[in-house]
């Protein structure tokens, strides 16, 4: 059974699409970046950093209380004790022995600067922000730390131990490219090379448009992944830091959630319990009880 001029046609674009695809795959590889963007945080570790660059960006204020109202009281102590071991755990800053405290009253001459106070200002924020976790407290001295370290005055973040995750579409070549032999007046005539090469044009394109949306279409799911997880952070963040010494209920919550999509209640209770879980997070009570904060 012969095929004709169509059909050969056809077996040709759906083989240079297939080359087109393999293509995108092998240049992903050579250039050593993933065909993927990263998955959604499955440690606690990485979720604990992706709250906090949630808190950065969705409640600033948090981190400026901690400049204003910590920073001042920490940095004496930053520059009184060289080894800085213990301001840098919460454990260990509550470890007030007469030790540490014999060796920073004697590095100022005589001066009492008792730890006690730097303990009583970093909870006092910590209460306030209801971020009363040991992890919390940790993350707080480090940034704290870190700040000091580089004299930070401004645009305050936190001291992260991992890097924030890039997304970023698969690189399948620098440029769009499309290569075809030059014209030989010789052999062929201007009207006869014009209508092969945009044929050509037109075939590679396709084939460009397919390969590309293969290999957009697992990374635009990431995408959309990661806008819900951080949709989800965001409650919970509004659901447990207070604002104006108030912080949101879950049906108000759900009530804004539901304006911008189709979700419910128990989509928004499920959220706060997963992520409170996942950074080891205790949640507030919630209905009637539920504390003021002040």
């Amino acid at each position: 059974m012969s095929t004709g001029p169509r059909s050969s046609h056809k077996i040709e674009t759906r083989r240079r699409v297939r080359s087109a695809k393999n293509g995108v795959k092998e240049k992903a590889r050579e250039s050593g970046k993933p065909v993927l963007t990263p998955e959604a945080p499955t440690t606690r570790e990485s979720a604990r950093e992706q709250l906090l660059r949630t808190i950065k960006r969705h409640r600033p204020d948090v981190l400026v209380s901690l400049a204003a109202n910590v920073l001042p009281l920490f940095s004496k102590f930053y520059r009184l004790d060289a080894e800085q071991h213990h301001l840098m755990h919460w454990w260990q800053l509550r470890d007030k022995n007469d030790e540490k405290g014999n060796r920073l009253r004697a590095a100022t001459g005589g001066e009492i600067m008792p730890l006690f106070q730097l303990e009583r200002e970093l909870w006092r924020w910590a209460e306030s922000y209801n971020l009363k976790e040991e992890w919390f407290l940790d993350y707080a001295l480090q940034t704290l730390s870190l700040w000091c370290r580089y004299s930070q005055s401004e645009d305050f973040d936190w001291a992260y131990t991992q890097q924030e995750p890039h997304y970023s579409v698969v690189d399948v070549s620098s440029k769009f490219k499309f290569e075809y032999d030059p014209w030989d007046p010789k052999a062929d005539t201007w009207k006869s090379f014009d209508v092969k090469i945009t044929e050509e044009f037109v075939r590679y394109k396709h084939a460009y448009h397919s390969a590309m949306t293969v290999s957009w279409e697992p990374e635009k799911k990431n995408f959309a992944r990661k806008k819900r997880e951080d949709r989800h952070f965001e409650w919970t963040i509004d659901y447990q830091i207070p604002l104006e010494g108030k912080t949101k209920s879950k049906s108000e919550i759900a009530r804004d959630a539901i304006r911008h999509s189709r979700l419910d209640f128990s989509t928004v209770e499920e959220a706060l319990k997963s992520v409170a879980s996942l950074v080891d997070w205790k949640l507030l009570p919630s209905m009637r009880g539920r504390p003021k904060k002040t």
